[in-house]
């Protein structure tokens, strides 16, 4: 890691904290934000999926951008547009669903957010849930509706107040043979080689493991130091080591991140090196990374499969935190995005 990187990223933290602090100034924040949404209409949404898929040969994940649902009414919302996204996601790829060549890889799924659909009475140091919208009976009617239509879900993770909880509920659904239910480990927690032992590798499902599927990212979030890693390149070798470790026990892994370094390295060392048949992985990208469109291209060509993570803001402000990680996680976007905005204002 370059010594200026840590002072770059906190003057741009400082820079968008700066941004988020007023109605005003916000909506510069969203505009430099807008590159990492796929749109504002589930239309928009499922419309640039298929423009991704057709023109690209790109695969998709499809999520509403909402956290923290105040309501079960709210909640329930977010399961209703969920449903209505399957199905109209599988009737616009119908021909892919049925041939494709591995359950796991079809042109598009779903992720989900656990505080979108499930109503949080009390955050800390527990999570204490409504019993009326819990987290497994609530995923529960996504995970069906998407089992009905031959589609896949991801149970996205949150910060570490998220973490049992999430883990918890996919392995309840495990265990009544929710095959089609993906989950995220963050490499950057202390704990995720522990519950890849006992979620993953001790545990027992009515499935294959092969049916196993597990997204393995750093994470966004900037935890305490006392469960996390706070080194990046720490938080990339041990991503590594868990790839590796996943792979091996044949689970479909969904490797995510943009470190060409990390990526090239996987591919060749672990990859070829030994012999995974491109049906047991992916790569996956967030929209709107420029070094994702680079090696999302790369790997396109060598005929694996690729999905990006294609979220929508259906309510204006809804999706600002998620930009706010993003941006944080990117200065480079920040930067441009100032200059794209000022070039716009002279020529007017």
């Amino acid at each position: 890691m370059a010594i200026w990187e840590p002072l770059i990223g906190g003057i741009n933290s400082l820079f968008i904290s700066l941004l988020n602090s007023n109605k005003y100034t916000r909506k510069i924040l969203t505009t430099l934000g807008e590159p990492y949404l796929a749109g504002h209409t589930l239309h928009e949404g499922l419309e640039a999926i298929r423009h991704s898929y057709q023109r690209r040969q790109r695969y998709s994940t499809f999520d509403i951008l909402g956290e923290e649902a105040k309501t079960a009414t709210e909640a329930q919302m977010y399961i209703h547009i969920y449903k209505q996204a399957i199905r109209r996601l599988y009737e616009q790829f119908k021909d892919q669903y049925e041939t494709a060549d591995h359950p796991h890889q079809r042109p598009a799924s779903v992720s989900v957010k656990p505080s979108s659909i499930c109503v949080v009475t009390e955050r800390n140091p527990v999570l204490q849930v409504d019993e009326s919208t819990s987290l497994s009976s609530q995923l529960e009617k996504i995970v069906t509706s998407a089992y009905n239509n031959n589609m896949d879900v991801t149970l996205d993770m949150e910060d570490h107040c998220w973490t049992t909880a999430s883990l918890d509920a996919a392995q309840q659904l495990w265990r009544k043979g929710a095959e089609n239910l993906g989950i995220v480990l963050q490499s950057r927690l202390y704990r995720t080689e522990q519950d890849i032992q006992h979620y993953l590798l001790d545990s027992t499902y009515p499935f294959h493991k092969g049916e196993l599927r597990v997204r393995i990212c750093i994470g966004a979030y900037n935890e305490p130091k006392e469960i996390a890693i706070r080194n990046k390149l720490k938080m990339k070798a041990r991503l590594v080591q868990q790839v590796e470790t996943l792979l091996r026990a044949g689970i479909y892994v969904e490797i995510a991140t943009h470190d060409p370094m990390v990526l090239n390295y996987i591919q060749h060392k672990i990859i070829y090196g030994n012999g995974i048949p491109p049906q047991r992985y992916e790569f996956q990208f967030l929209r709107g990374v420029r070094w994702g469109e680079i090696m999302g291209k790369q790997f396109r060509e060598l005929g694996c499969v690729v999905r990006d993570y294609m979220p929508v803001e259906l309510t204006p402000g809804e999706g600002l935190n998620y930009m706010i990680r993003r941006l944080k996680a990117n200065p480079g976007l920040v930067w441009n995005g100032v200059k794209n905005v000022g070039m716009k204002v002279r020529k007017r």
